[in-house]
C-alpha cells in the first residue's frame, strides 16, 4: 500500500511539473512573439544618410534577396517561402501607408535590432547596407512591390 502511495505522489509531482513547464513555455512565447516594437525616441529622429541613388538601390537588391526575401518575399508582400513557417507573419511592405508612415530611423532600427522571428542585422550587415535596405523597402512600398530599380525612384 505504501508503494502505491509513493507512485501516486510521484505521478502527481511529475504532472504538476509538466503543467508548470507548459505554462512557462506559453508565457515565453506570448512575451517574445507578440510584443510590439519598442522604438527608442532617438531612432525616430534619425535620417537616412544615403541618397536615393540608383547605385544604392542596386547595391541593396542582392542584400535583400539574401537576407530578407525568404520571409518578406521578392516584392515585399510578406509572402516569402519561409513566411508561413513563423507564428508571426512578416508585414506586407506594399500595404498602403505601412512604410510611408514610418520614419527612416524606425525602419533602420527594426532592420538593425530585429524582433523574433526576424533576426538582428546589426552585426550581419554594415550600417551603409542597412540604410540601403531602408531605401529599397521604401521603393518596394511605393512601387507596389516592383523590385526593378527605377532611375528616378521617388517622383
Amino acid at each position: 500500500m505504501a508503494d502505491k502511495q509513493k507512485i501516486q505522489q510521484t505521478i502527481t509531482k511529475i504532472t504538476l511539473a509538466l503543467l508548470i513547464l507548459g505554462a512557462l513555455v506559453a508565457l515565453v512565447h506570448v512575451f517574445t512573439e507578440r510584443r510590439d516594437w519598442v522604438i527608442p525616441p532617438e531612432a525616430k529622429t534619425m535620417k537616412n544618410p544615403m541618397t536615393d541613388s540608383v547605385k544604392a538601390l542596386r547595391d541593396a537588391q542582392p542584400i535583400y534577396r539574401e537576407h530578407c526575401a525568404q520571409c518578406h518575399g521578392d516584392t515585399g508582400k510578406g509572402d516569402g517561402r519561409e513566411a508561413k513557417s513563423h507564428s508571426t507573419l512578416p508585414p506586407d511592405f506594399t500595404e498602403p501607408g505601412r512604410i510611408a508612415n514610418q520614419e527612416d530611423g524606425v525602419l533602420f532600427y527594426k532592420i538593425s535590432e530585429g524582433k523574433r522571428p526576424m533576426p538582428s542585422f546589426r552585426k550581419r550587415l554594415t550600417e551603409e547596407q542597412r540604410w540601403e535596405l531602408v531605401l529599397l523597402v521604401r521603393v518596394l512600398a511605393e512601387s507596389g512591390g516592383s523590385p526593378e530599380v527605377n532611375p528616378n525612384p521617388h517622383p
